[in-house]
């Protein structure tokens, strides 16, 4: 049954309010340092030659100058990127609450805020470039679902482009749920032909690649690797760990890269993060089947599978780099979205919910099941990924980490995690 919230503009007043709170909470929860690894990606920029990775680097020298490369101006840019992709989380979940004030909506927003393999892994991540290219592939799913087909493939043609060159792996990671959630839209719920569709998907696909074979040809490093270690040292000391490790980016090839992961002998974040993936694609398709059955669509199955296989590309980023559990989360954020998408995109049938596309309903109905095991087991799998371990922490903290400090100052007898370090 359809649960409506009453009129859209309270739906997204409910909406924001609840995951603002949630969000706030949840940073303030998982809000971790952010290492040298991460904090190394800031401070690279085209001062040596165009490099990978170099946009965002490039930003902040002009805008910040000699301030850019200080540890703290990457911690407070880092925390504000990082409470901006939460806003454009709730604004885009608002809007979609606007259109389709249902309680699936908003379970389906709340889903994204409080699983922690979802958004509140940004702040336990804090500094990495893919909560900036996040805010970017927010704003490319808001043109898909309102805009028209030419204004929609022209964001997919530009915006990615840009997203490539904060972080070449866009193209894998969250370019392919873009063009899913497209198809989905213009070829599987509004019927426009594919021979319409496709070119034009295929033509706005052409910048971002030809972005990314750029970045592949002409982004390795332009110097000697002694020269290019010595001068990023000598503008931020603080990353004089990191010669070894995130200064080598730029002098490993694609080959490289894959040995170097095949050779990974711990195994536990593998297994971790597909332990992650099985346990939320569960919950994620339950969600699926009761948007679909109780709305009673079924769009096109062609790019229902395109969608698919958007979702999870970044399966393939399992061979080239060893972030499994980041990889895992990605997808995560990306069903995410795309359910809310899917949401924002259909067209509840709300005279007559129960003829329209019944017989092709039967699969997703028998899939959902009529027995307890269903409910029970999505409880089950729900309430472990909203706990730590499920988005790769080894511990549970006992008190977000400000209140574990206050605690800490008052000689409370509290042990934390080492990562945790409070100020004196």
């Amino acid at each position: 049954m359809k649960i409506l919230l009453g009129k859209g503009r309270y739906a997204a007043s409910y909406t924001g309010i609840i995951l603002t709170i949630l969000l706030l909470f949840e940073f303030v929860y998982n809000v971790n340092q952010v290492y040298s690894f991460k904090a190394a990606h800031w401070v690279w920029d085209y001062s040596l030659g165009f490099i990978k990775r170099g946009l965002v680097g490039e930003i902040m020298e002009i805008a910040f100058g000699s301030f850019a490369k200080k540890y703290s101006t990457i911690e407070i840019a880092s925390t504000i990127v990082c409470l901006a992709a939460y806003l454009s989380y709730i604004l885009f979940s608002a809007h979609v609450a606007r259109m389709r004030p249902y309680l699936i909506t908003v379970g389906v927003a709340i889903t994204g805020a409080i699983l922690t393999p979802a958004l509140p892994s940004f702040a336990h991540d804090l500094g990495r470039f893919d909560q900036m290219n996040f805010i970017i592939f927010v704003i490319v799913c808001f043109i898909i679902v309102n805009a028209s087909l030419a204004v929609s493939c022209f964001a997919l043609a530009i915006l990615p482009s840009i997203a490539i060159l904060v972080h070449e792996a866009f193209l894998v990671l969250q370019f392919p749920t873009l063009i899913g959630i497209a198809f989905l839209r213009f070829y599987g719920v509004e019927a426009m032909p594919a021979r319409v569709v496709i070119p034009r998907m295929l033509l706005a696909s052409t910048i971002p690649i030809s972005t990314l074979i750029i970045i592949i040809t002409v982004g390795s490093a332009p110097v000697e690797k002694s020269v290019w270690i010595d001068h990023w040292l000598s503008q931020a000391p603080f990353t004089w760990d990191q010669v070894e490790t995130s200064f080598t980016i730029h002098y490993t090839s694609l080959s490289e890269n894959i040995a170097i992961t095949k050779s990974y002998g711990v195994i536990s974040a593998f297994v971790g993060s597909f332990i992650t993936l099985i346990l939320f694609s569960y919950v994620a398709f339950t969600i699926l089947a009761d948007l679909l059955n109780e709305w009673a669509i079924l769009p096109n199955v062609n790019a229902i599978y395109v969608l698919l296989l958007g979702l999870y590309s970044p399966l393939l980023m399992y061979l080239v780099g060893m972030d499994f559990m980041r990889w895992a989360h990605i997808i995560v954020i990306n069903v995410v979205m795309s359910l809310l998408s899917l949401i924002r995109i259909v067209q509840p049938e709300v005279d007559n919910p129960v003829e329209v596309n019944a017989t092709k309903a039967d699969a997703l109905q028998n899939y959902k099941g009529k027995s307890y095991f269903h409910p029970i087991l999505f409880s089950i799998a729900y309430v472990y990924l909203m706990f730590p371990q499920a988005s790769g922490e080894d511990v549970i903290r006992p008190f977000p980490v400000p209140f574990a400090c206050i605690m800490q100052s008052l000689d409370v007898n509290l042990t934390m995690p080492e990562e945790i370090t409070c100020m004196k």
